[in-house]
């Protein structure tokens, strides 16, 4: 990441840069989906106040369960890291990877949802040095995805990239607003409900629901209700959380105005979710 964690726009320049330049050593961008904080900016585009994304690179890639993994292979992974200027970050074995831009740190996470090893890195087959740190939550973003064109820059052709899709997006923001409950979660959680482009927090439930896996390893359901519960007042944790990051990011309407508006957001979200289901 430009700067662990920092949340500016020109820190999200700096990310996308990287993320271009990877991306064109990859070349087939079905490989990769990226599922971290740059998602919520493109599905939020028409918003008043634009979404404040981190400039980190959260990549989630498709890894085999245990028993059918020796087929794969991510060599192409490895060569496009080593491609693309990227070094392996050592403290984490092999799932961070940093390349700079601008004198500027950026890096890359790779992640990955299958049922054994949770909460461990993976080693992939066919890449010694490359990993993908495997928790619970974000595979339903393999299927529910959209194309990105990123631009590289004046004079050099744009680079299409797979982004979370509405849906998939949020179950797997779900799963980090149960699990790990940073300020950010909660921000990208209920901003994405509450102005994506899809059509509102009924369209955000009903394309959630759409995106459930059809043989799920993780109660997703039972996730969105705890992710839900944690906003469901204007004094609850998530929304709280919600109106200083939206302060922070400079919008000025009144602080009990924006709580009002997450906890209705989110209660129609849910509601909506559980008629698509």
């Amino acid at each position: 990441m430009a700067g662990e964690n920092e949340r500016t726009l020109s820190a999200r320049a700096l990310a996308e840069a990287a993320l271009a330049g990877l991306m064109e050593s990859i070349g087939d961008h079905t490989k990769v989906t990226v599922i971290g904080g740059m998602v919520p900016q493109t599905l939020t585009s028409r918003s008043p106040t634009p979404h404040v994304g981190t400039a980190d690179i959260d990549i989630l890639l498709d890894v085999a369960p245990r028993y059918d993994r020796d087929d794969d292979d991510f060599g192409w992974l490895q060569v496009a890291l080593e491609s693309a200027g990227f070094t392996r970050i050592e403290q984490g074995g092999g799932w961070r990877w940093l390349v700079k831009i601008e004198d500027k740190a950026v890096v890359v996470e790779f992640m990955c949802d299958v049922p054994d090893s949770q909460g461990l890195t993976i080693l992939l087959p066919g890449a010694p040095q490359v990993a993908a740190l495997n928790f619970a939550g974000p595979a339903p973003a393999l299927h529910d995805a959209v194309d990105i064109q990123l631009n590289r820059g004046p004079g050099l052709p744009a680079v299409q990239v797979r982004f979370a899709g509405l849906g998939g997006y949020l179950l797997a923001k779900a799963t980090a607003v149960v699990s790990r409950g940073l300020d950010k979660d909660f921000y990208d959680f209920v901003f994405v409900i509450l102005n994506n482009d899809g059509g509102g927090p009924a369209k955000a439930g009903q394309d959630a629901a759409s995106a459930l896996p059809q043989h799920p390893t993780h109660d997703y359901t039972e996730t969105i209700r705890q992710a839900v519960s944690l906003c469901g007042a204007a004094d609850a944790r998530g929304v709280v959380a919600f109106v200083g990051e939206m302060q922070a990011a400079g919008d000025s309407t009144p602080a009990d105005i924006l709580a009002q508006d997450a906890v209705a957001a989110v209660g129609m979200f849910f509601e909506a979710y559980l008629e698509g289901l």
